[in-house]
């Protein structure tokens, strides 16, 4: 069986090449770093693939790409693919820095590329816009989640990490809680793809970043139920659905069988715990799927608004000295990203996240999907 290890990059199609790769370069802050003339390879700042663009009629996700162990034998995989009746292909040279890829089509017609030799593409730059650590997920529609979960789980090595009732699924393929998800829908079409940051700070910079580019924010920032991870959402040119997010659960040890625990997790009380399902803004035009049918008594998101401007780092300094966490919630300027209705302010939360106390691992072994309609993950402990 392949045993995928981590997601390595995403290839789309885009109607309109020109405008995706400012976006991804200036806002995004990723790496242009080869360019043919219909296709485009960017690289986060360190030098990783992560994205692939390529010109077409259409805006669609096509490709997902996997790295696989170093010492894999790429004839004996295909004879496991072929046992399941999954027909492969070797290709060379198909990607800048990489060798040799094992590329055959998932249960959906997603196509999938296996590597195991990759090379950085660029030296390590400083960038403006976002500029991500790495491209942490892909969520896809699909007419029938229960074969789409099994394919991934018998040929790809996926673990299902949660199920939301039965129409939405988190699957694993290393530590991180999610590297892929599913949602039942009529089409097969992208859901989300999403993009992790260092940590909260970098979260509420990225949100700057979208105020001074004057993108809208159309949820969030908040705390997700399953994963725990907390997250913003906006809209690519191509009108796709990406997501920034920090703090994802982590599964140090499949051995064990849970989450590593974190005082945010559903069994304590903490910051930004807020889960429920996403405003109609979030979901994919053109979605039949209405999930918030199966939402009851799932809790509102938790949201918090961050002034969206652009301030030196001298006056940042001097803001943040001079906050008080005890003032009532100041509405938001005109040209912040969200409703006055839904401001905090960002140094509340912080407080509220400097009050936290864990008291050890114990307590924490028990993780609680949200919502009375969300099955737990299927991780457990072995005893």
């Amino acid at each position: 069986m392949v045993k995928a290890r981590r997601v390595g990059h995403a290839t789309f199609e885009t109607p309109d090449l020109e405008k995706a790769i400012a976006y991804y370069g200036e806002f995004m802050g990723l790496i242009v770093a080869e360019r043919e003339k219909d296709r485009a390879f960017l690289a986060t700042k360190i030098g990783q693939l992560v994205i692939e663009l390529n010109k077409a009629d259409r805006a669609h996700c096509i490709k997902l790409a996997f790295e696989v162990a170093p010492n894999s034998d790429f004839g004996e995989l295909a004879r496991e693919l072929s046992k399941d009746g999954v027909r492969s292909e070797l290709r060379n040279d198909s990607v800048p820095g990489m060798g040799q890829v094992l590329s055959f089509k998932d249960d959906k017609g997603t196509t999938i590329d296996l590597f195991k030799d990759w090379s950085y593409l660029a030296k390590h730059a400083q960038v403006a816009g976002v500029g991500p650590l790495k491209l942490g997920h892909v969520a896809f529609f699909t007419p029938d989640i229960q074969r789409t979960v099994a394919f991934y789980e018998r040929v790809l090595g996926f673990r299902v990490s949660d199920w939301i009732g039965d129409f939405f699924c988190f699957m694993r393929c290393n530590t991180d809680h999610h590297t892929v998800n599913f949602f039942t829908g009529s089409d097969v079409k992208l859901h989300h793809i999403a993009f992790e940051l260092k940590d909260f700070m970098h979260l509420e910079n990225s949100c700057d970043v979208m105020g001074q580019k004057q993108i809208p924010i159309i949820w969030g920032p908040l705390r997700h139920g399953p994963g725990h991870n907390v997250a913003t959402y906006h809209r690519n040119p191509d009108d796709q659905v990406v997501e920034f997010f920090c703090e994802l659960d982590q599964m140090k040890d499949e051995e064990l069988g849970y989450f590593e625990p974190r005082p945010w997790h559903r069994d304590r009380v903490g910051p930004l715990a807020g889960g429920g399902f996403p405003p109609d803004a979030v979901t994919p035009r053109g979605a039949t799927h209405n999930p918030g049918k199966h939402a009851t008594g799932a809790r509102p998101a938790f949201r918090l608004a961050c002034r969206a401007r652009a301030t030196s780092g001298k006056a940042r300094g001097r803001q943040a000295r001079s906050r008080r966490t005890d003032k009532k919630p100041r509405a938001c300027r005109r040209d912040s990203f969200a409703a006055p209705a839904a401001a905090i302010q960002v140094s509340a939360i912080r407080a509220d996240r400097a009050d936290i106390r864990s008291d050890g691992p114990a307590g924490s072994r028990r993780r609680q999907a949200f919502g009375p309609n969300c099955r737990r993950g299927t991780a457990r402990r072995r005893d």
